[in-house]
């Protein structure tokens, strides 16, 4: 692409835009966290910097950021049934998973293909395919449901569990009933 003096912009390319750390570049896709199960350390990752990014702009802190993204966080515990910390704590976390990912970020881009720096990076894509865990100490000892339980010791193994079909028409009818109710408000 040739401006107008003559001189060259260089061509965007997904490895331009690509993060240290976390891969791809961050995009409007991010802003949402979506799937059929809790949201890993990476979707939370993503959509805070998202939304960090856009609060720059709207002069937001990093705790009402926080506070965003634990919204779309809290809707997929609670389709489990799982119980949370508080949402202090929670906010917390988010904050601390992206304060640890920054450190990894600010490593001097001549030092990220040594060997420290390799192991470091692979550690970091280990913790950010794990579910973000916001559940409460005693969640299992809480929680009735056998299947709930089950989905939650999953989610903090192998993370095979999914929610099911019903689970899935019960969050169709949540999604509805939000732009619903989003619409009479505006």
């Amino acid at each position: 692409m040739a401006e107008s003096d003559g001189n060259v912009c260089p061509k965007e390319t997904r490895q331009s835009n690509a993060v240290f750390g976390i891969g791809t570049g961050i995009t409007m896709t991010d802003a949402e966290i979506t799937g059929s199960k809790l949201p890993t350390n990476s979707q939370v990752l993503r959509c805070y910097m998202f939304h960090q990014r856009e609060g720059l702009t709207l002069n937001r802190t990093r705790h009402e950021n926080a506070k965003i993204v634990l919204k779309q966080i809290i809707l997929f515990y609670n389709k489990a049934n799982i119980p949370t910390i508080t949402e202090k704590k929670a906010c917390e976390k988010i904050i601390s998973l992206f304060q640890k990912n920054a450190k990894l970020r600010e490593l001097p881009v001549n030092r990220r293909s040594s060997l420290s720096a390799q192991v470091k990076l692979k550690e970091a894509e280990i913790e950010l395919s794990k579910t973000f865990p916001i559940w409460a100490k005693d969640a299992e000892k809480i929680m009735k449901n056998k299947e709930d339980i089950e989905f939650l010791q999953s989610m903090k193994t192998d993370r095979v569990a999914s929610f099911g079909s019903h689970d899935r028409k019960l969050a169709s009818q949540l999604k509805c009933k939000e732009v619903r109710i989003k619409k009479k408000d505006e």
